[in-house]
């Protein structure tokens, strides 16, 4: 028997590895024998295998994300792409377009569909809200039929939520539900506060009115001390308690207009009486 030398054993060590045996290469690599060196074997890697002996997996999504529009996804030998929601993939495997859910029964939809980028919404009409599904549509309760929306005079909801309106004559509040009346006094606006149990006296330099605000119309007085001029009832002059036509205040003697009041008064030689307003002549004690 004849045993080889170290020298040998290393040559054919080298000679088995250089040639190509099942499970040489992995992945279904294939094993293309001898290297230029004469004792190396090469392998062929399959797309999407990598390495000496095709042991490694390619991950074509880090390079410029594998090509792929939305998201690449990376699978052990090759890759694929998807799409965000509401997109789908095109035939080229890569770019993704928007789908239009509206057209396909309306979305789901009872009323209105619509459509957008990525996504779609139910709406529906003037009068009615979407229920919970977000899909169906139920009647709205009047929000004006609850305490007339808050408002003081006129509510309107036509729009789909309640607004406050005046009355004419008035003008609404800021804070949207209360309404003030308003008038006009010798050219000048005033704003009665409804808010108020009296309305408030308003005097100028030319009236001193009192106006209140009666079925939408302007109704004015005089405060005491005035009456109202013959214009039309729009301005207030001074009361002369002491007129003739007032009978000099019932005085039988002076009468002098204190702030719309008649104050009496008597001649020399005579006195004023208990009424206040009759004099009578002095009693002289002899």
């Amino acid at each position: 028997m004849e045993f080889l030398s170290p020298l040998k054993l290393t040559v054919l060590f080298f000679v088995l590895l250089a040639q190509c045996n099942d499970g040489m290469c992995y992945n279904s690599g294939k094993c293309l024998g001898r290297g230029r060196s004469g004792y190396n074997f090469r392998c062929l890697c399959q797309a999407g295998y990598q390495g000496h002996r095709c042991q490694y997996d390619v991950n074509e999504c880090i390079l410029k994300n594998g090509g792929c529009h939305h998201h690449c996804c990376n699978t052990l030998g090759s890759f694929y792409c998807r799409c965000n929601p509401g997109y789908q993939l095109n035939p080229d495997g890569r770019t993704c377009s928007d789908i239009d859910e509206c057209a396909i029964h309306n979305g789901g939809c009872q009323s209105k569909c619509m459509n957008y980028d990525g996504g779609y919404s139910c709406e529906c009409l003037p009068g009615q809200r979407l229920h919970t599904d977000g899909r169906t549509c139920i009647d709205m309760v009047s929000q004006c039929s609850i305490n007339n929306g808050g408002c003081q005079h006129i509510c309107d909801d036509s729009h789909g939520r309640a607004r406050c309106r005046c009355r004419q004559g008035y003008r609404l509040n800021l804070d949207g539900r209360t309404c003030d009346a308003v008038h006009l006094n010798n050219g000048t606006l005033y704003v009665l506060p409804s808010f108020q149990l009296q309305i408030p006296v308003l005097v100028t330099m030319e009236a001193a009115q009192r106006c209140d605000m009666v079925s939408g119309r302007t109704m004015c007085s005089c405060l005491a001390g005035y009456q109202l001029a013959r214009d039309g009832k729009k301005t207030c002059v001074e009361n002369d308690p002491c007129s003739r036509e007032k009978g000099n205040g019932g005085c039988s003697h002076r009468c002098q207009n204190n702030n719309g009041r008649p104050v009496c008064s008597c001649i020399p030689g005579y006195q004023l009486g208990r009424d206040g307003k009759t004099c009578e002549g002095e009693r002289f004690i002899l």
